[in-house]
Formats: structure tokens, C-alpha cells, sequence
């Protein structure tokens, strides 16, 4: 990690925290919105994430979405079987809503990706 430190000309304040002035001339940030809270100034601007960190983040997290799913099948055979159960011994109601959400979670986790596929195709550049 690299530390970037810049020396500020005067004027000062009397804690030693640069005016804002000094500040946007120093750093040449121009008329960007500077936000100043006991004696930290921050830079307010907006930067867009690039495409290709879109993909690295994406590509990071396709095992955890693989592992999801691949777990979603056997879960939900589990807790269909489950619901099954419950109805053939006289609990009908807490069985079929078993099987119920079991079906949703099932459909859901294998919905996400396109889901979410479909909402970065959308999204603006």
C-alpha cells in the first residue's frame, strides 16, 4: 500500500488542517464537492466500476453460485420428502407448506443468475 502526501502552502486553520481553498488549488480537483468533518476532508465525486472489474467480481463469485445451486436440488428433494411425511402422519397443512417453500427456494436459487444477468445487461455503461 502506497501513502501519497501532499505539503499545503498557507493559509491554515489553527489545527493545521488546510482551508478548503488550499486544498482544491493544491490538489487541482477544480469545483468538485469537498466534504470537511473534524478537520478530514473528503472528495465527493462519483466513479463508475469498469466492465472489466464487473467481470473479475462475477467470475469470483461463480463457485459460491454453483455451490448454491448444486446444493438446492438435494435440499429441496430433502424438504419435499420432509412435507410428504408430514401429511401422511396427520399434518397436512405444515406439510404442503413445506413442500410449498421448498419448491420456492428451489425455483429462486435457480432464477438469481439469470435474474441477475438480466439486471447488468440493463444497466446503464
Amino acid at each position: 500500500m502506497s501513502t501519497i502526501t501532499w505539503t499545503f502552502p498557507e493559509p491554515l486553520f489553527a489545527n493545521g488542517v488546510p482551508s478548503i481553498e488550499t486544498v482544491k488549488t493544491t490538489m487541482n480537483i477544480g469545483n468538485k464537492t469537498l466534504f470537511t468533518a473534524a478537520g478530514v476532508t473528503a472528495i465527493g465525486t462519483a466513479n463508475t466500476v469498469s466492465a472489466q472489474s464487473v467481470s473479475t467480481i462475477t467470475s469470483a463469485f461463480e463457485p459460491v453460485k454453483d455451490l448454491l445451486i448444486s446444493l438446492a436440488d438435494p435440499l429441496c428433494y430433502i424438504m419435499f420428502v420432509w412435507g410428504c411425511v408430514e401429511c401422511i402422519v396427520g399434518r397436512p397443512a405444515s406439510g404442503l407448506d413445506r413442500m410449498k417453500y421448498a419448491s420456492i427456494g428451489f425455483i429462486a436459487i435457480n432464477w438469481i443468475p439469470v435474474i441477475m444477468n438480466t439486471i447488468r445487461s440493463v444497466a446503464p455503461n
